[in-house]
C-alpha cells in the first residue's frame, strides 16, 4: 500500500455482540499511519466503537499525513465517551478538512470537535450536515470553540432546523 491516497469504510449495521467482528483497531492505526494517505471516510452505516474511536485517536496523535476527515451517515452509541479522539484532534497538525453529514449520535463526535478546535490551528475546513430533525443545540460547544480557533477558513453548517440566534454571534 505505498501509493494509498484515499480510503473509505463503509459497513452494514451492526449489533452490540457483533462490534469485535468488525476489525482489528491496531490494523486500523497502521493504515491510517500510511505515509501517503491523504483522504479518509467513514461511510455508510459505519459502527464506532470505543476500540475503533481509540484506534483513529492513537493515529492522530503518532503521526497520520491524512488531510481530510469525513465522517457519514456513521453510528455512534449513545454513551460514547470523546475524550479520546479530541485528543487525538487536538494534538494533530496534518486534518485540514473534517466533514460530519448525518451521523447517529453524533454528539460524541461534535463533542471532540469542540474540545480540538481550540488547540488545533491546522484545520481550515469544516463541513457539519445533519438532517432537520437533530437538536440545534448539539452545534452550541462547537461555535463557542469556533471563536478560539485561529485556523478555519470555511465553514458550512446545514440541515439544522432553527438555531439560537447567539450561537450566530
Amino acid at each position: 500500500l505505498s501509493a494509498l491516497e484515499s480510503v473509505s469504510f463503509g459497513a452494514p449495521e451492526v449489533s452490540q455482540a457483533e462490534e469485535s467482528n468488525l476489525a482489528r483497531p491496531e490494523s486500523l492505526t497502521e493504515l491510517l499511519r500510511v505515509p501517503t494517505l491523504r483522504f479518509v471516510c467513514f461511510n455508510n452505516l459505519f459502527y464506532f466503537t470505543r476500540a475503533l474511536i481509540q484506534a483513529i485517536a492513537n493515529a492522530l496523535m503518532e503521526g497520520t499525513t491524512v488531510t481530510a476527515l469525513e465522517f457519514k451517515r456513521c453510528l455512534f452509541s449513545a454513551d460514547e465517551r470523546a475524550a479520546q479522539l479530541a485528543t487525538g484532534l487536538s494534538r494533530n497538525t496534518s486534518v485540514i478538512s473534517f466533514t460530519v453529514v448525518k451521523c447517529n449520535n453524533a454528539q460524541a463526535l461534535l463533542d471532540a470537535l469542540a474540545a480540538a478546535l481550540p488547540s488545533n490551528s491546522s484545520l481550515r475546513h469544516l463541513e457539519l450536515i445533519q438532517r432537520d430533525n437533530d437538536d440545534p443545540d448539539c452545534l452550541s460547544p462547537v461555535f463557542s470553540a469556533l471563536g478560539y480557533n485561529t485556523g478555519i477558513k470555511s465553514l458550512k453548517v446545514h440541515g439544522f432546523g432553527s438555531m439560537d440566534e447567539s450561537l450566530c454571534t
